[in-house]
């Protein structure tokens, strides 16, 4: 009934919105008036005008009133009735509607679902009702006849607007999230159990429906959240559909394996969740190619799954973000080179601890909701220290803030330095049945009904130091404390507790405690302090003779000194604990009940002979000693290779060896787990070789030596010749005249010798022949050496005489000469003979050197004659030879 002019005539995006979707859910065709009929559309056309305002102003105001009306709605919406057959809408309106059944059936359809909707409704039908009368006012006049039934006609059509008003509504449950920015929730269809569908943002929520498999969906949507279902199984192919989808949430399900083709389709996803499932159950590995259809994931969570062995994602070349759940034994940085674009990575486990500590500006308001959320954790621990300011006022421990815990598995309380100064009666009953430790210390408690509850708790540790008192000790004695008769150990520092009937004494600073003191806690079985390592003759300790632990874990002791235990004959325990201690230098022989040391976590790299000697001996007294030094930086290198062999072979009972570790020579970490394995390494690796290596390189020493040493007694005279031409050379004046010599000979004689040089040889020589010749005695240069001086005259001899006798041979200046002039022939004369000698005396051959009888066999020689005609001949052979 014009209708079509209606919509047709606005210009607004919403307008066209509407009228497509009320097209396509009437299946109605689009027909324009031909025919212009002045009354009839005149009021039509009014009628739209208004319409259209209306509609403007259900999307743009707010309303805050409740239909009256809902009967309409639910006339709409409800399924046939299954007595009468008939719909509710057909009763309403007196006629079947234009929309099909299924379109407008929804089942369980609740009022707050179809709130926004009924509202719109509401005010639309009322705006259409006051509209259609004051168009029948206006068109009363003149024609007040035709005006009434045309009026008439217009009521016969205002059923058939309030049907089309009421399409419009069902378009605005679609279409009114984008007039007002906001999504709201919408049924599926003829689905059990229902899942929510978000327009706007395109997203399909089917949380906690217990689905057995996946649901169908609409192909448009973006995000599909599946959690907290019963789904085992992700059939092959089942998103190949569903390429618009981005996020897609499975955690918490029974998914125990992924098919090849599970995700296949998914090509767009950037999320996807399977924590909490069942993957890897029953060492299941994952199929390899599970995520080969997801090119554009991004985020990938894992978390929760019983893996063995990490599944391959290298196929997810964009992943920027990987939340896993590792194991011991499980490797990852097989795939991580391919995970070029990894940005963040988070495999953490399930924590026991949850400490919110020193958040001054969270105060008890936020524990009170952090405890709601601890119900269903794993937390053991749980710390919350420090939480409001140093200088606020104090604080009231709420029951409310502990109730939360009743239900938790928590072993340890931490409420230190919080300023509590009470506690609301019922607050501490609410505390687990489990905890083991409360530490309330650097509190401001006082006195109250509360103290009445504490013997309810079954703890063990009770933490109550500095409470009060600004950390000043207090010198005056008091004669009352607090006694806890449940628990193993009370901590009460600076509280001058002083009664030791329950075995216990904790004291944190001794340097306020004289030793004499402790005369009042000489029943006292178990003692921690934090500095004792001044106690150099141990006195501190000197009247706890039954004390049968001691605590020193966790103070920052460096060194315990040698005494410090002297009087402590019957200590069982002795635990020190997160120190800095690198040496065990305290006497134990004398503890012969001692049954456990602890010193993990602390500065020991190795332990002397002396000291792991001392610890067999209390070993084999106690007969079952126990040492813990595990977390040390224990260093297995060649210096310490006698620690590794006491840990391979000592009987002491090492706790915790498994988790030992220690650090090579090439600054490599190894566990001490296979200990005679390791020692066999270091004994392969510390194996010294120096000796032979010594041996070896003096031998070869040795050897050059004597073969340089033969070679230079060899050529020695070459050697010395060489030497000493070589100076000569450089030395010696330019002479006009190379080739001539200063002298005709040279003569070489022993001192025994001459007075037969002098008197007869000279006499035959300078005199008879008229040569010059060179003689030691009266030529040689004052001042230079004898060698150069040898060396220079036989040079600058054209010859070299030699007279041989007993003392020649036994002088090493007469053989030095004559090896020079030996030496001259060869390589200064080039073999030219210049070298005579003369025998003044019968000398066998036997008593020659060598090299002088190599030249007697060699070469002629003279021997001196006995008569006056030899004696002549022997001058002429000179004469001529010279």
């Amino acid at each position: 009934m014009g209708f079509l002019q209606f919509t047709a005539a606005t210009r607004k995006e919403f307008v066209n919105k509407v009228v497509e979707i009320l097209f396509q859910k009437t299946k109605a065709a689009q027909r324009i008036s031909s025919v212009y009929h002045p009354q009839t559309n005149d009021l039509i056309e009014r009628f739209n005008k208004t319409i259209q305002q209306l509609i403007l102003i259900v999307c743009s105001e707010s309303h805050d009133d409740w239909d009256t009306n809902i009967k309409e709605i639910f006339s709409y919406r409800t399924l046939k009735n299954k007595t009468t057959k008939t719909f509710p809408y057909n009763v309403m309106f007196g006629r079947p509607s234009v929309m099909s059944k299924s379109e407008m059936s929804f089942e369980d359809f609740t009022p707050d679902e179809v709130h926004s909707a009924v509202r719109s409704f509401n005010d639309l039908r009322i705006s259409i009702n006051k509209t259609v009368s004051e168009i029948v006012k206006e068109n009363r006049g003149s024609k007040r006849v035709q005006n009434a039934r045309r009026i008439g006609k217009k009521k016969g059509d205002q059923n058939d607007i309030m049907e089309l008003v009421a399409i419009v509504v069902h378009a605005l449950f679609i279409l009114l999230c984008t007039c007002h920015q906001d999504d709201f929730e919408i049924n599926t269809i003829n689905k059990k159990p229902k899942c929510s569908f978000r327009i706007k943002k395109l997203t399909v929520d089917c949380t906690g429906k217990n689905l057995t498999r996946i649901p169908n969906f609409r192909k448009s949507t973006k995000t599909l959240i599946l959690a907290n279902n019963q789904i085992q199984d992700i059939p092959n192919g089942i998103f190949s559909s569903h390429g618009a989808l981005e996020v897609l949430d499975l955690s918490h399900n029974s998914l125990t394996n992924l098919r090849s083709d599970s995700f296949k389709g998914l090509a767009n996803l950037l999320r996807l969740n399977l924590n909490s499932n069942k993957l890897g159950k029953n060492n299941k590995t994952l199929s390899k190619n599970c995520f080969k259809y997801l090119p554009k994931l991004r985020h990938l969570s894992l978390k929760g799954n019983t893996f063995t062995k990490f599944p391959d994602i290298s196929s997810i070349r964009s992943l920027q973000i990987l939340n896993a759940t590792f194991i011991n034994g499980m490797t990852f940085y097989q795939q991580s080179s391919s995970l070029e674009n990894l940005a963040y990575l988070d495999l953490s486990g399930p924590s026991s601890l949850f400490d919110i500590s020193y958040n001054t500006r969270l105060g008890f308001v936020g524990v009170e909701n952090v405890t709601q959320d601890l119900l269903n954790t794993s937390i053991r621990v749980f710390k919350f220290q420090k939480i409001v300011p140093t200088f606020s006022m104090n604080q009231m421990l709420m029951k409310d803030q502990m109730k939360p815990l009743n239900g938790t598995k928590i072993r340890e309380i931490y409420a230190d330095s919080n300023r509590i100064q009470l506690v609301e009666i019922g607050a501490i009953s609410y505390l687990p049945n489990t905890i083991e430790k409360i530490s309330i210390g650097e509190n401001w408690l006082s006195y109250g009904p509360y103290i009445f509850e504490l013997q309810k708790l079954s703890t063990k540790v009770i933490n109550a130091s500095f409470l009060a008192w600004s950390h000043d000790p207090r010198e005056e004695d008091t004669g009352w404390c607090v006694s806890g008769e449940n628990s193993l150990e009370v901590n009460t520092n600076f509280n001058k507790c002083v009664s030791s009937d329950h075995g216990t004494l904790v004291s944190g600073v001794t340097k306020h405690i004289s030793p004499l003191k402790l005369d009042y806690f000489k029943t006292v079985s178990k003692y921690q302090d934090t500095k004792a390592s001044k106690d150099k003759g141990g006195e501190i300790f000197n009247h706890l003779v039954h004390l049968e632990t001691i605590d020193l874990s966790e103070n920052k002791i460096s060194a315990i000194p040698r005494l410090l235990f002297r009087s402590q004959v019957n200590i069982r325990n002795i635990r020190l604990a997160s120190n800095l201690i690198e040496r065990l230098h305290f006497q134990i022989e004398h503890m012969v009940k001692l049954s456990f040391i602890d010193l993990s976590n602390n500065a020991i790299m190795f332990l002397k002979t002396e000291e792991t000697a001392e610890l067999d001996k209390a070993a084999k007294r106690s007969g079952n000693l126990t040492i813990d030094i595990s977390w040390n930086p224990i260093q297995c290198t060649c210096n310490n290779i006698n620690f590794i062999k006491w840990i391979a072979s000592t009987k002491i009972l090492l706790k915790n060896l498994k988790s030992y570790s220690c650090l090579l020579n090439n600054q490599t970490k190894t566990t001490l787990k296979h200990r005679n394995a390791l020692l066999k390494m270091l004994e392969k690796e510390c194996s010294t070789y120096l000796g032979l290596i010594l041996a070896t390189v003096s031998l070869v020493v040795l050897f050059i030596i004597v073969v340089i040493s033969g070679l230079i007694y060899r050529y020695r005279w070459k050697l010395r010749y060489l030497y000493f031409m070589t100076k000569f050379k450089f030395n010696r004046r330019p002479n006009l005249l190379d080739l001539s010599y200063d002298y005709d000979a040279f003569v070489s004689y022993a001192e025994e010798d001459q007075h037969f040089v002098h008197e007869t040889f000279l006499t035959n020589i300078e005199e008879g022949a008229e040569l010059r010749v060179c003689l030691h005695k009266r030529d040689f240069l004052v001042g230079n050496e004898i060698a150069a001086n040898i060396t220079d005259a036989i040079h600058r001899s054209r010859k070299t005489i030699c007279i041989i006798t007993n003392h020649f041979l036994n002088s090493y200046w007469c053989m030095f000469e004559f090896n020079m002039a030996r030496m001259e022939s060869i390589y200064s004369r080039d073999g030219e003979n210049i070298v005579y000698l003369i025998f003044l005396e019968q000398i066998p051959s036997k008593a020659l050197p060598l090299v002088l009888l190599e030249l007697v066999q060699s070469q002629s020689y003279v021997e001196f004659p006995n008569d006056e005609y030899e004696t002549s001949l022997l001058g002429e052979f000179e004469e001529s030879n010279v």
